[in-house]
């Protein structure tokens, strides 16, 4: 990969984004411009309340900037769109659908036949471990649960540029390093473009042995990079450089 030229998949062009109180403005993003290329995975690192959730909403069209604009492959984002999947903190299920249902409905809305869209949403059940909970509702799953399924159907529309917002908070450490990985083979194999919040960075020792998922990302290190980030600017950094930096993927 490395050397490798790639087009710019998602271009954020001067963002800002002010929200109006009741004790004046609030600045949640200050002219953010940068590009993320095809097949990058970005990792954003703040803590609450710095803007990150803002940005993603933005890119995924759910919020509009207040000046600036986001483009996908050269077209304005206007609103949300199939080829980008979203993952929130929240699990944004549809109560009165059932896991598989749920799983299903992105796939549907592309106008994919029953048959090959149940297919290809239970292969991304099976990845989450639900697949003995095809037929529950929301309801009646925990949170961890719920969280899986949302992750499951994010997965299965296929999208090209995947939007996770801390998407690994409410689950077990068991099934978080699961999914961690099942990300990284995501990312690797469908050469997907993705764009991941977290909220926590530990800072280990340079002489200290890399975790085995972090070790994993960082074979991409030519398309990784990594975001810290504030409410005023950014600090864009290859992750060649920060070597001794682990990741708590939430």
């Amino acid at each position: 990969m490395a050397g490798e030229e790639r087009s710019v998949k998602v271009k954020i062009d001067h963002v800002e984004k002010i929200y109006e109180g009741r004790n004046g403005k609030m600045i949640a993003l200050n002219g953010v411009d940068f590009e993320i290329k095809e097949n990058e995975f970005i990792c954003v690192v703040g803590p609450s309340g710095c803007g990150k959730s803002t940005l993603l909403n933005i890119i995924a069209g759910l919020l509009e900037p207040t000046s600036g604009a986001v483009y996908v492959d050269g077209k304005k984002v206007e609103g949300t769109g199939i080829e980008r999947g979203v993952v929130f903190q929240q699990y944004a299920l549809f109560p009165w659908l059932t896991v598989l249902q749920n799983v299903m409905f992105g796939l549907k809305l592309k106008g994919m036949p029953d048959a090959q869209a149940k297919e290809i949403a239970m292969k991304y059940i099976k990845m989450v471990q639900l697949e003995e909970f095809v037929h529950s509702y929301p309801k009646e799953l925990s949170g961890g649960m719920k969280q899986r399924v949302a992750i499951a159907r994010a997965y299965a529309v296929q999208p090209e540029v995947l939007l996770m917002d801390e998407p690994f908070g409410a689950l077990d450490a068991q099934t978080r390093t699961q999914l961690q990985s099942e990300l990284i083979h995501t990312w690797q194999e469908e050469k997907k473009t993705c764009f991941f919040l977290c909220g926590a960075v530990l800072w280990l020792s340079k002489h200290r042995k890399m975790p085995d998922f972090f070790c994993d990302v960082l074979t991409g290190l030519s398309v990784l990079h990594l975001f810290l980030w504030n409410m005023y600017n950014f600090d864009r950094r290859n992750l060649c450089d920060v070597a001794d930096l682990q990741i708590i993927m939430q």
